[in-house]
């Protein structure tokens, strides 16, 4: 039973004392935790006593006041939605912090240790204190797309991918575990107005650090030249002026210089947080009625928008115009309040998206310059649109191929090779393979099957659709939530339709299912919880379960700690060789999860031991068994990852040619034909995969099977006439057969 407590400042118990307590004092302000009526009077009524809810006429919004557990799980959720946009490693010059992956594992690390104490301090609040459970029937559509994706990960290509995503992606069925934990625990407390802005100022905060970072990488594409000039004509300096005005030592990017990546690591990601930044701000700005706070509001939409033009994403342009029709719309109908200042601020954002926009036009580059990016949308037949085309029609494919339980979650990068169009290696290159369909819908039918990713939009349109309805209604009483949920609307809206073009990924993605829970929270319901007498044991059970996942989190980064260290040693002599192997073996160890760490073990042992072949060293058997142990523990791990059979036949294809060298030709004919017989199913099952089909016909050329391996070298220069080392080896063989020929054909013939 629960127990009263008195407070002079508040009242405690569970929400059925609380609502009789304040009766008591206060009939008109008495709360209703079980009110069914839609009586919407009475719902004004009761809303004008509590002062803050948005559309308090539908749902039920009567709140007990927060304990103090239930306080440290609302702004921990404030916090993760602060920190989690901001997160990486800092930590470039101390090589004893550095991760390999500097984003997306921080961000990743952030929302697992997050959403786990979220999870247990909202459980002990509601087992010490009792409280209201907020409901709504779409929790049986989430429980559903969860199941779903528990079927086909266990049932999936790559189980262990499935469930925690690829790497540097990270969108396994961990991450929606995590999703599904923020919205239920956003509905549970983002229940007054107050709170939703509370939660909405916490976000753009977060975008002013995240978009004024990526201003500063786009800088300098306008200062140096502007100072190069300034320098020649006024200092008749010859230099050229190379500014930098970030810190951190990135070294060569995947991308053009100085688009804005800012602390997500490329730009096609950072756009879709920048959906949220550019939205809920704005939303913000309307609602405020301080002038300094609507300010300062103004000052970060307009970095957030400069910084949507600097990404240089088609993908957020695309989305961030659907989203602002619909909050056009949306505003018209509810006629905000216009401050003198605002007329300013909204052509000041405009100036600043034309004036970044214009000073781009003088780039050479297609990407940097503004106009020639904005065209390249409509260009279906050439550049990235073309290649997105043949990734989709792989996508197809592979839906085709399994289209209940789909492949597994995040495991496209797995797949591709088996569905790339024959095509794709002469645009993309034959070293490019696709991690991603860079269309979410098409992502999810190839992940979770059809079922599963209609799943996921049905919970998509749940929310939209009812909150689209809310938002027409104008309220003058209640105009300031209303302002604040178009924004979040329009958020999720442009982040959806961004997602079209782009990629899902937990960094970004945590924030669209934190802004569903704010906006599905006035259709929901609650029911009453009393506290219990064994909320001691039970919340130490809890934390006790809560330190498993997160004990593995800590050893994932330190992980990516020791893969890094693996890298930044090098191979340069063989003490740095050894350094780099036992860090890579240290990395695999922590987490046996993430096949690129166990490939790089796999490398580096095949260094080594064919030096010590080379060299017969006595130690060079048991380096030889090492390497094939791990070799067999990689294909294991995964055996759809096309990387993993190059990094095998290189150690198979090396030891025959190092053998070869040696005159050992039974040692040299053992490993090509270990080579040939485990890469012939592999290039039958992933028919363009280039790189593998060099790599068989020099398993080929070993066995002397020279017109099959000149075959299988001609399909890799058509696939991409730019693969120089399979022209180089087409010639080498020619040439070969060439004088193999002509010393033929010198030799008289023998008499019998």
């Amino acid at each position: 039973m629960a127990k009263k407590k008195k407070s002079k400042s508040k009242q405690h118990g569970s929400p059925a004392q609380v609502s009789a307590q304040k009766q008591a004092e206060s009939p008109e302000q008495a709360p209703k935790p079980e009110r069914k009526t839609s009586d919407k009077k009475s719902a004004r009524a009761t809303s004008s006593a509590h002062g803050s809810e948005f559309a308090p006429e539908i749902g039920d919004f009567s709140m007990r006041e927060m304990s103090a557990e239930g306080r440290f799980t609302f702004y921990a959720l404030l916090t993760l939605v602060f920190l989690v946009p901001i997160a990486m490693n800092f930590f470039f010059t101390n090589q004893g912090m550095v991760t390999y992956d500097a984003f997306d594992t921080i961000k990743v690390w952030v929302l697992r240790i997050g959403s786990l104490v979220l999870l247990v301090s909202w459980l002990i609040d509601l087992l010490k204190n009792g409280g209201e459970i907020r409901y709504h029937k779409i929790y049986l559509l989430v429980a559903f797309l969860l199941i779903w994706m528990g079927i086909s990960t266990v049932v999936s290509v790559s189980p262990l991918t499935a469930f925690f995503g690829k790497y540097k992606r990270y969108d396994g069925l961990w991450s929606y575990l995590i999703y599904a934990i923020l919205f239920f625990v956003t509905i549970q407390y983002v229940t007054t107005y107050e709170r939703i802005k509370l939660f909405a100022r916490t976000l753009s905060l977060s975008s002013l650090f995240v978009a004024f970072y990526g201003l500063l990488q786009w800088l300098p594409s306008i200062l140096n030249p502007a100072f190069t000039f300034i320098g020649k004509h006024v200092f008749n300096l010859k230099s050229a002026v190379h500014l930098n005005l970030d810190l951190l030592p990135w070294g060569k990017l995947p991308f053009e210089q100085y688009r804005s990546f800012s602390t997500y690591g490329n730009p096609d990601l950072l756009a879709g947080f920048l959906a949220f930044g550019v939205f809920v701000t704005l939303g913000l700005v309307l609602s405020e009625e301080r002038r300094s706070w609507r300010v300062f509001y103004w000052i970060v939409l307009i970095i957030n928008g400069m910084v949507m033009i600097t990404a240089k994403s088609r993908s957020i342009w695309v989305g961030g115009a659907v989203g602002l029709i619909l909050a056009v719309i949306l505003l018209v109908k509810q006629k905000p309040r216009w401050m003198k200042l605002d007329y300013g601020f909204a052509g000041g954002v405009g100036l600043g998206a034309i004036l970044v926009a214009l000073t781009s036009l003088g780039s050479k580059s297609v990407v940097m310059n503004f106009w020639s990016r904005v065209t390249s949308i409509f260009q279906f037949n050439s550049g990235s649109a073309l290649t997105r085309f043949q990734i989709w029609g792989a996508a197809v494919r592979a839906i085709k191929a399994r289209p209940i339980f789909g492949w597994g979650s995040d495991t496209f990068r797995l797949v591709f090779r088996r569905f790339e169009p024959f095509a794709y290696n002469q645009s993309a290159g034959y070293q490019n393979v696709a991690d991603n369909v860079h269309n979410f819908l098409l992502q999810l039918a190839a992940g979770i099957g059809i079922v599963g990713m209609l799943a996921f939009y049905a919970i998509m349109f749940w929310v939209i659709v009812p909150a689209v309805k809310l938002c027409v209604s104008p309220d003058e009483e209640h105009k300031g939530e209303r302002m604040i949920f178009i924004g979040l609307l329009a958020a999720v809206v442009a982040y959806n339709v961004h997602l079209f073009f782009g990629i899902s990924i937990p960094g970004a993605s945590f924030l669209l299912w934190i802004v569903l829970g704010v906006l599905i929270v006035p259709r929901t319901k609650a029911v009453v919880i009393d506290p219990v007498p064994w909320v001691v044991p039970a919340s130490a059970a809890a934390i006790m379960i809560a330190l498993v996942p997160a004990a593995f989190s800590c050893r994932f980064l330190a992980a990516d700690h020791h893969y890094y260290l693996a890298s930044a040693y090098g191979t340069d002599s063989a003490s740095a060789l050894q350094t780099s192997l036992a860090e890579a073996q240290a990395a695999c160890k922590l987490n046996p999860t993430i096949e690129i760490y166990r490939a790089q073990e796999v490398s580096l042992l095949t260094q080594k031991t064919l030096s010590a072949v080379q060299q017969k060293a006595k130690n060079a058997g048991a380096l030889t068994e090492q390497t094939e142990q791990s070799i067999t523990a990689m294909l294991n791990l995964s055996p759809y990852e096309y990387d993993s059979y190059l990094y095998a036949s290189f150690f198979w294809n090396g030891m025959g040619q190092q053998y070869q060298s040696l005159g050992d030709t039974k040692q040299a004919s053992y490993y090509f034909d270990k080579a040939a017989n485990r890469l012939s199913p592999q290039i039958k099952a992933m028919p363009n995969g280039l790189a593998l089909r060099l790599q068989y016909a020099q398993a080929l050329q070993g066995q002397g099977k020279i017109d099959e391996a000149l075959r299988q070298l001609r399909y890799c220069i058509k696939g991409d006439p730019k693969f120089t080392e399979a022209k180089q080896a087409y010639d080498a063989l020619i040439k070969v057969q060439s004088q193999e020929a002509s010393a033929a054909a010198a030799t008289p013939a023998v008499k019998k």
